[in-house]
């Protein structure tokens, strides 16, 4: 046989099969590439695992993670079809393989959905392999070295595939590519590419997590060997999943602060969870309750329950805590930027000739939102009390964030008003989760500071939503208006998942408080609650949490009525020359508000410190409110009084309204928050954030009926008699004591009649 013919013998094959695949292509897209994704698993899954053996003389082949990988695989090849043709469709379509065009979509590939998709894999992973409870630790250990990895692979090899490979063969370039990775990956786990025995066991080590990283660049190739090397090939144990947790794992001591005394017993400490040393090395999960005492190790050590009794905090901890309470802040501030990014689109969106979308179609839009958004708030205020409130805030973020995204790869109004709804829906986990991990990291002689400095990120967000939103909009258009919040979200929800931590006990410290473990008849620990009985028994049958939720309900009505209606009065009643002199005029309203809260957080600590253990600690916090609802009776009427012609004097009222506004929004909150349990702080928040939103939907048609049939005089008339309202509900919660006093009071009653 000669060359020529040997060169046909191989090559005809070959071509046959290509036009083969061409023609299938061409038929059925979806279950094509669907197809070949799954061969790709299948190939890649069985290099990986013939070349991690290959020095072994029996091993026994893997065909369960195998075929998790083949039925993941067919539905990443579906979904890959689908954002393939939706990214080059709206990224740029005039020019697709131009510089711009090709790093846009780069970033939205390898910042927004990968991360994405590699979060769902790890979801999808650990439930199918039976041990869902381990989901979280899983996650925060190897997440952000998965990300890395994948970028290493992926950026460079995608800016090939958007630069030079049609849209239809991406999906086929991509399973190619991770399959290459895979066998060299492989070859360096098994020190192929190593010298000696210490750098094989380096590469064993550096490559477990780079499994991951192969697949994790892409939406629709396959997601290859991302179980190779986290697991035996064998089935999972407990002893190989203790192993997996710890493996990054230090020892190191106790954290000491002065006055502590000596260093307490040895922990050994993960990025996700703290086990007691013992437990690791019987390769044992430690049962939940052992875990928290190994925790509280460093306190009992010095005979404290918590960090609260010690003379300063642990330098480590104030760090870490630090850490944590920027990332809520920021967290919180990114859910205002994929909320409001609409309102500031919308513009953009109307003047498109090639959008049927006007003034009604934006409307219908904004007015599904609060509805939604305030169910949302009670649903996952409650469900969300057995849920870790980090993962439940960044995942909460990033689903927000993509469905921006997906509202700018959108066309018609169905689709729009669908993203939108969903938006709503998530928005709601946002503030529930911040209160729980608020309430675990500060103590209540603190916590009203802290909690007001957090509560700018409602400041925060609404200042920077129009910087972003509606420049990105303006300069890109509408579509970035959406794409812009969605990717910062993507980027700071990532950032929440590897900086902020549930408790200090998640970090192997006592908590700040000292809390009581529940024990039934028996003297064991009580079995959990039930979701319902928490909002019964701590929200709906606290008198003090529904009269604050009434409050709520009023300083909504105000809050509302004057964010909606102060800029018509001005220009109705003032003789304000237009709608943009009437926005100025108003502009302080958030300003005074960021003032405002931070001063009454303040104001309520001073008021706990000073009484020294004297009264409620949640009565003071009302005293507070009470002067503030106070204030913002007598500023309406001072912006009522005051002469058109005061243009800055109107400002400065405006800026004291919001003042005196925003505190009471915030404090009602914090109070909520201490007067149940630890547990049930979500359920509190989310039962208030319902009644408040009430509240903000009847200061809509309901003031506008009023302003219609009475006038302006009876909307003034109606905001006062609102703070009356208030000021009535708060009144026998004077002397209110939080959920930690009573418990404390509790207890010393039983030691002194022991």
């Amino acid at each position: 046989m000669n060359a020529g013919t040997l060169s046909r013998a191989l090559v005809r094959p070959a071509g046959s099969a290509w036009r083969t695949y061409i023609k299938s292509l061409e038929r059925s897209p979806r279950a094509t590439k669907s197809c070949t994704s799954v061969i790709a698993a299948l190939a890649g899954d069985a290099l990986a695992q013939y070349i991690s053996n290959s020095g072994k003389e029996r091993w026994d082949y893997d065909w369960a993670r195998t075929a998790r990988l083949a039925v993941f695989n067919a539905f990443m090849g579906v979904l890959g079809h689908e954002y393939y043709l939706r990214l080059d469709g709206k990224v740029m379509p005039h020019a697709p393989t131009s510089p711009p065009a090709i790093a846009s979509k780069l970033v939205i590939d390898q910042f927004m959905f990968a991360p994405t998709c590699t979060l769902l894999f790890y979801f999808y992973k650990v439930v199918t392999e039976g041990r869902p409870s381990e989901c979280v630790p899983e996650i925060q250990a190897k997440y952000a070295d998965t990300m890395v990895a994948g970028w290493k692979l992926w950026i460079p090899a995608h800016v090939i595939n958007f630069a030079f490979v049609p849209n239809r063969q991406r999906i086929l370039y991509a399973n190619v590519i991770s399959i290459a990775g895979t066998y060299i990956l492989s070859r360096a786990q098994a020190g192929d590419f190593s010298s000696s025995k210490a750098q094989q066991e380096g590469h064993h080590r550096s490559t477990e997590v780079v499994w991951d990283g192969v697949a994790s660049g892409t939406i629709g190739s396959v997601m290859l060997q991302r179980c190779a090397a986290l697991q035996p090939l064998a089935a999972p144990t407990k002893a190989g999943n203790a192993a997996l947790r710890s493996r990054a794992a230090v020892p190191r001591p106790a954290p000491l602060a002065k006055g502590m005394g000596a260093p307490a017993p040895q922990l050994r400490r993960s990025r996700a969870t703290v086990v007691p040393t013992a437990y690791q090395g019987e390769g044992k999960d430690a049962p939940a309750g052992e875990q928290n005492a190994a925790a509280a190790a460093g306190g009992a050590a010095a005979g404290v329950k918590s960090l609260s009794e010690l003379p300063t905090y642990p330098g480590d901890f104030v760090r870490r805590r630090l850490i944590t309470f920027v990332g809520i802040v920021l967290g919180y501030s990114c859910f205002y930027l994929t909320r409001n990014s609409l309102t500031y689109t919308a513009p953009v969106m109307v003047a498109d000739p090639s959008l049927p979308i006007g003034m009604t179609e934006i409307g219908t839009m904004t007015s599904i939102f609060p509805i939604a958004y305030g169910f949302s708030k009670f649903v996952s205020g409650v469900l969300g009390s057995r849920t870790s409130p980090t993962m439940l805030l960044a995942g909460g973020l990033m689903a927000t964030a993509v469905l921006n995204v997906a509202f700018g790869f959108s066309t018609s109004l169905v689709w729009f008003c669908t993203w939108w709804a969903m938006n709503g829906m998530l928005q709601g986990v946002g503030a529930p989760c911040c209160a729980r991990i608020l309430t675990s990291w500060f103590a209540a002689k603190e916590r009203g500071t802290y909690w007001g400095m957090w509560n700018i990120a409602h400041n925060m967000g609404g200042f920077l939503a129009p910087i972003l939103a509606g420049t990105a909009a303006k300069m890109y258009g509408w579509q970035w208006g959406m794409f812009a919040p969605g990717l910062v979200g993507i980027v700071m929800g990532l950032l929440i998942l590897l900086g902020v931590r549930d408790s200090p006990e998640a970090i192997g410290y006592p908590p700040v408080e000292a809390r009581e473990e529940k024990k039934g008849d028996d003297g064991k620990p009580a079995a959990q609650e039930s979701l319902v009985s928490l909002l019964v028994n701590d929200c709906l049958k606290n008198p003090y949490v529904v009269g604050l939720a009434l409050t709520y309900f009023f300083v909504y009505v105000v809050r509302q009525g004057v964010t909606s209606w102060f800029v018509f009065y001005l220009l109705q009643v003032k003789g304000v020359a237009d709608a943009g002199a009437a926005s100025l005029r108003v502009s302080g309203l958030e300003l005074g508000g960021l003032f405002g809260s931070l001063l009454a957080g303040k104001l309520s600590d001073m008021l706990i410190n000073n009484s020294k253990g004297g009264g409620g600690n949640v009565g003071k916090r009302v005293q507070v409110i009470i002067a503030y609802t106070l204030g913002i009776a007598a500023m309406l009427m001072a912006f009522a009084a005051v002469p058109a012609s005061m243009g800055w004097l109107q400002w400065a009222t405006v800026f004291m309204i919001g003042f005196f506004l925003y505190g009471p929004q915030m404090m009602i909150g914090l109070c909520g928050a201490e007067l149940v349990r630890p547990e049930s702080v979500g359920a509190s928040q989310g039962f208030l954030g319902w009644v408040a939103y009430l509240g903000a939907a009847n200061a809509g048609i309901p003031l506008s009926i009023i302003v219609k049939d009475y006038g302006w005089g009876a909307y003034f008339t109606a905001l006062l008699a609102a703070c009356a309202a208030a000021v009535v509900l708060l009144a026998p919660m004077i002397n209110a004591k939080s959920y930690v006093q009573i418990k404390n009071e509790r207890l010393a009653a039983e030691v002194k009649a022991a």
